[in-house]
């Protein structure tokens, strides 16, 4: 998936920068991402090995299902770190107004980069993270409700308060599914 690819709005800023000898993508504020290949994915994943800048609350990372072009009505998994951990809440948001579906609290500190999976199958919303060479789902819910039928995958970075701080992003990929 080249930039080309990809919708790009919101206030802050994306970088591709070298860490470590390897190029990472670098959001800040609250930008926002949509890979606009594909607006009608219906059954689909999107994976990314995310990293924080710093341990709070307020920097937060978010990867994206069935969105619309201007991610109003999408599901988000967002995630934050704080006291050393990370925080995975499971989303819907319709019309801007975010519904929790579910939350897990994962030991992986949030200073490493951690492959995360988001996935939506029907009804059914899931995370996974990988570890140990193997993929664990860690949250499973269900949205009965079908508001949110299609769209776009993508992610995005929700560092408002503080649109300095940064996440990082690597090995991103979306991937359609046949349930």
């Amino acid at each position: 998936m080249a930039l080309v690819d990809w919708t790009i709005f919101g206030g802050g800023g994306i970088a591709i920068v070298d860490e470590g000898g390897s190029k990472r993508c670098q959001l800040t504020g609250d930008k926002t991402l949509l890979w606009s290949e594909r607006g009608n994915l219906i059954n689909s994943e999107i994976i990314a090995d995310e990293k924080f800048y710093t341990n709070d609350y307020r920097n937060a990372v978010g990867l994206l299902l069935r969105s619309n072009a201007n991610a109003t009505n999408c599901y988000r998994l967002l995630t934050y770190a704080s006291g050393g951990e990370r925080y995975h809440q499971i989303q819907k948001i319709v019309n801007d107004v975010v519904t929790n579906l579910g939350a897990y609290t994962s030991t992986i500190a949030y200073n490493v980069y951690l492959k995360t999976r988001f996935r939506v199958d029907g009804y059914q919303l899931s995370l996974g993270e990988f570890i140990d060479n193997q993929w664990k789902n860690m949250l499973i819910v269900e949205d009965t409700s079908q508001s949110l039928a299609n769209g776009y995958n993508g992610f995005c970075a929700k560092n408002i308060s503080y649109p300095a701080w940064y996440v990082w992003l690597d090995n991103i990929s979306i991937n359609e599914r046949e349930i």
